[in-house]
């Protein structure tokens, strides 16, 4: 009948937008020079006015980083973190961590830190990577010019499946 057809154009219709989606980025930051060197946690970049749909994933995540010390053997530590009834701060909830220790002031260390996170309702979400010193004496940033930038995105992964793993 006209209605089972247009029933099932509906669905059909649902479940190629819900595709078409998964796989786009729906928010990006490039930061094309240093964070400021400091012990204490420091903002690097924000995304603000995330929109993030309640049963899909999202990979929140940087580019490889360059991170730096000013003392040898210092740790960096890269943080993600969410606001999602305001603008992301270093208070606001942390929902991934990394860090590397830095063996010399004179070269840098590899390091990025990303999450899947899968939002309990539909939000606008703020999100912040900020970094600090997790061990040593001096002050750590993460370098960024044109050719190594600083950059962090929100990757739309599609319909959120749960957690399907077994703790072992």
């Amino acid at each position: 009948t006209i209605q089972q057809i247009f029933d099932d154009l509906t669905v059909i219709d649902a479940t190629l937008t819900s595709v078409a989606d998964t796989g786009q980025c729906v928010a990006r930051g490039d930061r094309q020079s240093n964070s400021t060197a400091a012990s204490a946690e420091t903002g690097v970049i924000r995304l603000d006015n995330v929109p993030m749909v309640n049963g899909r994933l999202y990979e929140i995540r940087t580019n490889p980083l360059v991170g730096d010390c000013t003392v040898n053997a210092d740790v960096i530590r890269l943080l993600l973190r969410i606001n999602t009834a305001g603008v992301a701060t270093t208070a606001s909830t942390n929902i991934a961590l990394n860090q590397v220790r830095l063996a010399d002031q004179t070269i840098g260390e590899v390091v990025s830190v990303g999450v899947l996170y899968a939002p309990g309702a539909t939000v606008t979400a703020s999100i912040l990577l900020s970094h600090s010193r997790a061990s040593g004496t001096g002050n750590v940033n993460v370098n960024g010019s044109s050719v190594i930038p600083i950059q962090l995105m929100v990757i739309d992964m599609g319909e959120a499946p749960g957690d399907t793993g077994t703790d072992i």
